[in-house]
Parts: C-alpha cells; sequence; structure tokens
C-alpha cells in the first residue's frame, strides 16, 4: 500500500501546483494592428497654403479673361476651396496633453500590444522612419475593460514619424 500513497499523495502535490495558473483569469491586452501607410500626408498648413497659392491665380485669371472661360475659373476656384474646408472641418483643438497621465505605446512592430489592469489613457506613438495606418485597435480577453469612445486611435488613422493618438480604456 505505500507505493500507492507515494503516487497518490505526488498527484495531489502537482494538481496543487499547476491548478492556480489553469484557473487564472487571462491578461487584458491592449493590441494595436498597423502596416506602413503608402500616402504622404500633407500637412493642414501646406494644404492651406496650396489653396490659397491657386485661389490667387484663380483670381488674376478672373480679371483676365472675359466670356465662358470664366466659369472655368470659377470651378476652378472651387474646387480649391475644398482642401481649405477639409482642413477647417477636421481642425481639433487639444486640450492640456500634460494634465493628464498616460502610458506610452512604442509603435515599431506591429502589432503593438500591452497589458491592461487598471483603466487608463495610453499614448500610441509612431517610432518608426516612415508613415503607418492603424488597422485595428482592440481588446483581447476584454474583462472589465472597454475602449471609450472619445479615443484618437482608430482605423485608418495615419500618423507620421513621431506622431502619437491616445486611447483611453475605462471600466464597465
Amino acid at each position: 500500500m505505500k507505493p500507492r500513497l507515494h503516487v497518490a499523495t505526488a498527484a495531489a502535490a502537482l494538481l496543487c501546483a499547476f491548478a492556480p495558473a489553469a484557473m487564472a483569469q487571462p491578461t487584458t491586452v491592449l493590441e494595436i494592428d498597423f502596416t506602413g501607410a503608402s500616402a504622404l500626408p500633407l500637412s493642414p498648413l501646406l494644404t492651406v497654403l496650396i489653396a490659397i497659392v491657386i485661389g490667387g491665380c484663380g483670381v488674376y485669371a478672373l480679371r483676365r479673361m472675359r466670356g465662358r472661360a470664366r466659369h472655368a475659373v470659377w470651378m476652378i476656384l472651387g474646387i480649391a476651396a475644398l482642401p481649405v474646408v477639409g482642413a477647417l472641418l477636421h481642425a481639433r483643438t487639444v486640450g492640456d496633453a500634460q494634465a493628464i497621465p498616460f502610458t506610452q505605446i512604442p509603435l515599431q512592430i506591429s502589432p503593438a500590444t500591452i497589458g491592461v489592469s487598471n483603466p487608463g489613457t495610453f499614448q500610441a506613438t509612431n517610432t518608426t522612419s516612415g508613415n503607418i495606418s492603424l488597422i485595428a485597435v482592440k481588446l483581447d480577453n476584454a474583462g472589465p475593460f472597454t475602449i471609450n469612445p472619445d479615443t484618437t486611435c482608430i482605423a485608418g488613422l495615419n500618423l507620421a514619424p513621431g506622431a502619437s493618438c491616445f486611447i483611453s480604456v475605462t471600466e464597465n
């Protein structure tokens, strides 16, 4: 009977050693998938300057032309105004970012991941030498956490080298 007692004791010890790991809750992970962006984005200031130059050329041409050609110039001026309107509509004012504590996530290799144990704000920064485009921002094994809708890191966002966006994770 003694050999069976040793086998039973060893099996119980192994079960106790590995049971807590098997019953542990999965860790919540914030994952950001991205790829290199192919288009070179223009800064809002450069876009406005280009529109102003095209607009100035259009005004000059209007002063020199008569008849039907004038309609074509008005069409060119309208097209030149579109980037200005777009830049104004997409411009956002950002408050004092230093007042918000956040965890850094370097976007060097896709997917970039970080464990989440508490709600908070995460700053994702493009640390590559080229432009990147975010494909997905998600929580794996979300548990009690959700991504807040005011997050600026969203799929389709292009980030230039050194540019950042923010992810706000809240508790349900």
